[in-house]
């Protein structure tokens, strides 16, 4: 099932020193989901404009958790949405569009191959039908966290295996166009590590990042951050660790225009401490420039980071600074100095795992809000000047549980019915283009959260006071929200 939500709230900053601010202003919130729970782990622009956000949901497809594919097009207008698996539980990572206009979607599956969990992949094309679906792995446990077409058309997948080696290793897997397995490598390492992410490299070989046990010598392990190069058949070329005296966790890793990469994650300055969010900048050797910690006195977390077109990094994650987790995000200037904070989300626990600039100086991001009842929204937010149409009611759901219905075009006197599955509190309320709440006339007068039973519910609109343009009437009732479009004409 498919559920639009929409929250428009000003952005929220707490003090980062002399010129922190909050990022782009007022920021929008929409969610897709049904019943279950849905995740956004991969966003990327595609070739038309629009967007492809891959992740899972529970609330359809053929049963459990499947892998899924939500493709917008550049208004944020769903156009397709696709599930991925089998009977088990099935989990898409990570998303790219392929050179043939089709998609790349890598994850893991219970479903299908010989072990516990495989890498699984799957290929669509443009309008996200499978083409062909390949799983790797041995008898043990062996996930894909990213994947990544390569130059000669061909794919590379990163992620970890207790299949080979040691108790679990970063694990690559090279395929030709086809899905079909050129080779496999296992890092061997003799403690654990964990692969978060893969790059193919200018020279042909791979970059994975993610996380490693490091002995302390006070016979101990921590985590660190982990670089692994490899050549272009997946030979040890250089390892690099980062971190300090406690546990460190690397979630992204992004190449930056000098050459060398930007690291993004966790930090905790000390036993039983909360983590903050954690940058690290290295040369095209491992070789560490800087490092920073971002973040509230409470849990803060680093999940995806880009290069801005200023040169300066966005990194976005979650933070628990009001109790539940909000999405966080903080834009930096190139030596990773914090210019603002952001924090994107309600009374529910949101996280940010996937980003985009489409256009400088704006944001976009993918990732997750889990709701009071243990439910779960795909969850997609933005800057002001980025607000999709996707946020509008576009004609297609997934769900009938609030049919909600008003008038596209009017002269001021519109409309608006609506069905309640069970008796629940409700709000109605219209904004303008910028999320500003205009005043409007209702019949019968609706107050702010008044309890109505179950049924059928019609309400007049007198908008004949507004000036001609577009405006959009919102109706939440209970954790669901609908909204529809209204142009009002003079």
């Amino acid at each position: 099932m498919l559920r639009l939500i929409l929250q428009i709230f000003a952005g929220v900053m707490w003090a980062g020193g002399a010129g922190a601010q909050s990022l782009a202003g007022i920021t929008w919130e929409c969610g897709f989901g049904g019943s279950g729970t849905e995740q956004g782990c991969a966003i990327q622009v595609t070739a038309d404009g629009g967007y492809i956000i891959g992740g899972w949901t529970d609330s359809f497809g053929a049963g459990g958790a499947d892998a899924c594919l939500v493709k917008l097009d550049r208004s944020g207008v769903l156009v397709w949405q696709a599930a991925f698996g089998g009977p088990l539980d099935d989990y898409g990572q990570s998303v790219q569009q392929t050179q043939d206009g089709g998609y790349i979607l890598g994850g893991y599956t219970q479903s299908y191959g010989t072990g516990d969990y495989d890498m699984y992949m799957i290929k669509t094309d443009a309008s996200g039908n499978c083409v062909w679906q390949k799983t790797f792995g041995g008898s043990d446990y062996d996930v894909c966290r990213s994947v990544q077409q390569t130059r000669d058309g061909g794919y590379i997948l990163g992620g970890d295996s207790r299949s080979f080696g040691f108790d679990c290793d970063m694990y690559l897997v090279k395929t030709d166009s086809r899905g079909e397995l050129e080779w496999q490598a296992a890092s061997g390492d003799p403690e654990n590590d964990y692969c978060l992410t893969v790059q193919q490299t200018p020279d042909g070989g791979y970059l994975q990042g993610g996380d490693c046990e490091v002995w302390t010598g006070t016979r101990r392990y921590d985590w660190d951050m982990c670089l692994r190069k490899t050549d272009d058949q997946g030979r040890l070329e250089w390892r690099k660790t980062y971190g300090g005296p406690f546990n460190d966790g690397c979630r992204a890793v992004q190449m930056t225009r000098d050459g060398g990469w930007i690291l993004a994650g966790d930090s905790s300055p000390g036993p039983g401490c909360a983590f903050d969010a954690f940058l690290v900048k290295v040369d095209s050797r491992g070789q560490r420039q800087w490092q920073r910690t971002y973040g509230s006195p409470e849990w803060d977390e680093a999940h995806a980071v880009i290069q801005t077109q200023d040169g300066g990094y966005l990194l976005a994650g979650c933070s628990e600074w009001f109790g539940d987790f909000d999405a966080y995000l903080v834009k930096t200037d190139p030596a990773g100095r914090p210019l603002g904070e952001s924090l994107v989300g309600g009374p529910d626990h949101e996280c940010a795992y996937a980003l985009l600039e489409p256009v400088p100086g704006a944001w976009l991001v993918a990732g997750g809000r889990e709701t009071g009842d243990g439910s779960g929204d795909l969850l997609l937010a933005g800057s002001q000047g980025l607000m999709p149409a996707t946020c509008l009611h576009p004609g297609r759901s997934w769900s009938d549980d609030l049919a909600f219905r008003g008038g596209c075009k009017s002269h001021g006197l519109d409309s608006v019915t609506f069905h309640l599955p069970e008796g629940c509190k409700v709000w109605l309320e219209v904004c303008d283009v910028a999320g500003r709440a205009v005043q409007i006339r209702q019949h019968p007068p609706l107050p702010s959260g008044v309890w109505l039973p179950a049924g059928r519910h019609e309400l007049a609109c007198d908008c004949r006071h507004l000036p001609s343009g577009v405006y959009f009437a919102r109706l939440t009732a209970g954790h669901r929200t609908e909204v529809q479009k209204l142009v009002v004409l003079r």
